[in-house]
């Protein structure tokens, strides 16, 4: 008799499986404090710097550290070391205001222009200040599983990669932000280095159990 070659659906789903996922692509929010913050009451607050297009990107990369020595062949725990943690948030922003360009170009001021009261001057200058530093960038997105909200915060949040934008027919400009975490100036004082960036993942509740308890038999005659 031949065999039955049936392919077998092996996965992980299971009931739980899609409490877990994490759906779309939130938004992004400046100076956001999880601990008086919400996500309405941020938005209320002007926090959020308005909708994206195309989702997001958070990204943490250690480079690590190998001390080679002779009659190694492979590696050793122990005997690895970070050297660098890099961190930061990217998006791409779909709402152009004058602030918003001055935080994508990084060192930049914006003021209202000597020549006409009618604009605000964006200019730049070749030089940063602590206050072009942002206290923390922050993404904000739903759970299935909980009301409370994933939040990703990045710390002292700058653009790098300064400010490229394009324009064509029928389309909405875009402008890409890459926010790069950086470290308090005094963040060598401890001992204890923590990398720029926080991830507050939320907790499930507590499932409600109902335990059935057995009736007692009174008994009587």
């Amino acid at each position: 008799m031949s065999r039955i070659r049936r392919l077998r659906q092996l996965n992980g789903f299971t009931k739980k499986t899609t409490e877990n996922y994490q759906l779309d692509a939130g938004a992004i929010f400046i100076n956001f404090d999880f601990v008086t913050d919400k996500y309405r009451s941020a938005k209320a607050a002007g926090k959020c710097l308005g909708v994206t297009v195309d989702g997001g990107e958070f990204n943490i990369t250690n480079t690590y550290r190998n001390p080679e020595f002779d009659g190694n062949h492979s590696r050793v725990k122990g005997n690895l070391f970070i050297d660098e943690t890099e961190v930061y948030l990217k998006v791409t922003l779909k709402e152009i205001t004058a602030d918003n360009l001055v935080k994508a170009i990084g060192a930049a001021d914006c003021a209202t222009s000597t020549d006409d009261s009618d604009y605000d001057e964006i200019t730049g200058r070749p030089y940063i200040l602590d206050s072009d530093f942002i206290k923390n960038v922050t993404w904000v997105g739903s759970r299935l599983d909980t009301d409370n909200d994933l939040i990703i915060q990045v710390f002292n949040a700058f653009s790098e990669n300064g400010l490229g934008m394009s324009f064509k027919d029928k389309a909405e400009m875009g402008v890409e932000v890459q926010f790069y975490g950086y470290l308090d100036d005094d963040a060598y004082d401890d001992d204890d280095v923590t990398p720029p960036y926080r991830i507050l993942f939320p907790k499930k509740p507590v499932e409600e159990t109902q335990s059935a308890t057995p009736a007692v038999n009174q008994g009587g005659n």
